[in-house]
């Protein structure tokens, strides 16, 4: 689930598997910079899950110059 802490706008996509969730990230961002809002993502914040993002979402976020931050459980979500 992708959720716009702006609009409030949400996205559900569905896994089979977790690896499949570094093309359905690409699929996302794709479809944010061309047909939704015509900006680029800067930041992505996840509930620190490290297994999708150590080795599977980490390098495409460096590739594509997105912030990723990671928050604790059962906090208060906060960006900046």
């Amino acid at each position: 689930m992708f959720i716009d802490d702006c609009t409030g706008m949400t996205w559900i996509y569905l896994l089979k598997r977790k690896y499949d969730v570094r093309h359905i990230f690409s699929i996302f961002t794709n479809m944010i910079k061309k047909n939704q809002f015509r900006v680029s993502i800067k930041g992505i914040r996840t509930d620190n899950a490290r297994d999708y993002f150590n080795h599977i979402l980490s390098p495409y976020f460096k590739k594509e110059g997105i912030i990723h931050q990671s928050y604790c459980l059962n906090t208060p979500n906060k960006m900046g």
